[in-house]
């Protein structure tokens, strides 16, 4: 095999960004470094273009990580970008592969599966076949889709009133009827279903 290959892990915790490192290093023979942050991942990328980025999709308890897979794919398209998360979920890695995602990869995984997948984008000429999770059972409208999104960031009645162009007491009358199909009693409960099961707003395109 030619040269060694390049990797950028991007996860806010440290210590398993490290471990994984330090895995890549030792059992793959690959030259890897670790990031806890977007900054510090663009700061490299600037300098440097792996040949693979591994990242978490909420970085920091934020929602920012789908928007920076895109960035990436834009600023940098020949860095392969794959998702490394809890997140076991077929709506997130939906939206990670719209973002422009290799491959999908969930931290329960068993790690030689992991490898393997990453090895396999390495030598692919296209992203590895989207994998399938099972959904949430609950059917929601456009609408609420689009208020769970917003939830899922935290946002008050009011932020989503203005957000979505509606009414404080109409984002109210939504918010009761969500807590009637989920079946649960606070605002809270309902943002971190929207939150675990990926209802988070669509990344906003990068232009050069």
């Amino acid at each position: 095999m030619g040269s060694r290959s390049t990797v950028l892990i991007v996860d806010d915790h440290a210590t398993f960004g490290e471990s994984f490192k330090s895995l890549l290093i030792q059992k793959e023979g690959m030259l890897a470094e670790a990031v806890t942050s977007i900054p510090a991942a663009l700061a490299y990328l600037t300098q440097h273009e792996p040949h693979l980025l591994v990242m978490d999709i909420t970085l920091q308890q934020r929602y920012e990580g789908l928007e920076f897979l895109a960035m990436v794919q834009t600023k940098w398209p020949k860095v392969k970008t794959v998702c490394l998360t809890k997140h076991n979920n077929a709506l997130v890695c939906q939206q990670a592969y719209e973002a422009g995602a290799w491959g999908y990869f969930t931290k329960t995984m068993p790690i030689e599966q992991t490898l393997l997948g990453m090895r396999q984008v390495l030598s692919a000429a296209e992203p590895l076949p989207q994998p399938s999770f099972k959904g949430h059972k609950h059917h929601f409208t456009p609408r609420e889709r689009e208020i769970l999104a917003h939830l899922a960031t935290g946002a008050s009645n009011k932020e989503l009133a203005l957000a979505l162009d509606m009414a404080e007491e109409t984002a109210k009358v939504h918010m009761k009827t969500l807590l009637r199909k989920l079946g649960v009693n606070n605002r809270t409960q309902v943002a971190i279903f929207a939150y675990e099961n990926g209802f988070w707003p669509a990344p906003m395109p990068h232009k050069q």
